[in-house]
């Protein structure tokens, strides 16, 4: 469960995928039923999430080392997901909108992608695997949790500043790939196959880098935004009865 070779791979929508994904989606929706219940004292609740996802890459970092598999070059957290959870923190912590206008997207966006197309070896029930989808779960259900139980709502310019904040580390993230010979984001060249992500399927003929990084910032576009052009609430709790379909949208849109 904890080695570091990979006995069983994963197989992408298999049915530890599959019962991984459906895992998720009901504890997403069990959210949102408890919505209501959950604004009256939602502190305990982003307390628990940060917990969770800083235990998470906590816990993650100890299997690196102790399996012996830390490298510069494959396990620094400059994945965009790996970026969210870092930021996801101390949003949760400090309750903070500017943070959450660049989570919301790139936590959704990212997350989303990473657990419909996997970039993982690893199958249930190895750690890593459990690590990946609960990590990616907690990503979603925390921009969610501070829409649907704090009030929080994107703005349009929050769709800019995600976008800039993620060019500006694409960068940086870049000059780290240079430097180490890394793949971080993927913005030094397209995952090899039989990996199975969504930068496997972008257009041929066209430059790689340039188009994942086009794929990175449509993000902030592709991910839910149930009120993107509205000014920010300044309750925090939600808006009285929610209509359902405002909840398919942010589900699966």
């Amino acid at each position: 469960m904890f080695g570091t070779d990979a006995e069983a791979r994963f197989t992408p929508f298999g049915a530890a995928h599959l019962a991984s994904l459906l895992l998720i989606a009901a504890v997403v929706l069990a959210v949102y039923l408890l919505r209501r219940k959950l604004a009256l004292k939602p502190a305990p609740g982003r307390f628990l999430l940060a917990a969770l996802l800083a235990a998470c890459e906590i816990l993650l970092n100890v299997w690196y080392v102790r399996g012996e598999v830390y490298s510069p070059s494959s396990t620094l957290p400059l994945e965009l997901c790996s970026i969210s959870l870092y930021l996801s923190v101390p949003m949760l912590l400090l309750r903070s909108r500017f943070l959450f206008g660049i989570v919301y997207f790139t936590a959704l966006g990212g997350a989303l992608q990473a657990l419909a197309t996997p970039v993982l070896a690893y199958a249930y029930p190895h750690f890593r695997f459990l690590e990946f989808f609960i990590a990616h779960g907690l990503l979603i259900i925390s921009a969610l949790y501070m829409v649907w139980v704090e009030g929080f709502r994107p703005t349009l310019r929050s769709v800019f500043t995600a976008w800039a904040a993620v060019n500006v580390i694409a960068v940086f993230v870049y000059a780290v790939d240079r430097l180490t010979g890394a793949n971080y984001m993927f913005l030094a060249r397209k995952p090899r196959p039989p990996r199975c992500s969504m930068s496997s399927v972008l257009i041929r003929g066209t430059s790689f880098r340039s188009s994942w990084s086009l794929c990175c910032s449509s993000s902030c576009c592709i991910s839910p935004s149930p009120a993107s052009t509205a000014r920010r609430t300044t309750s925090s709790r939600p808006p009285p009865d929610p209509e359902w379909r405002l909840a398919a949208i942010l589900l699966f849109s």
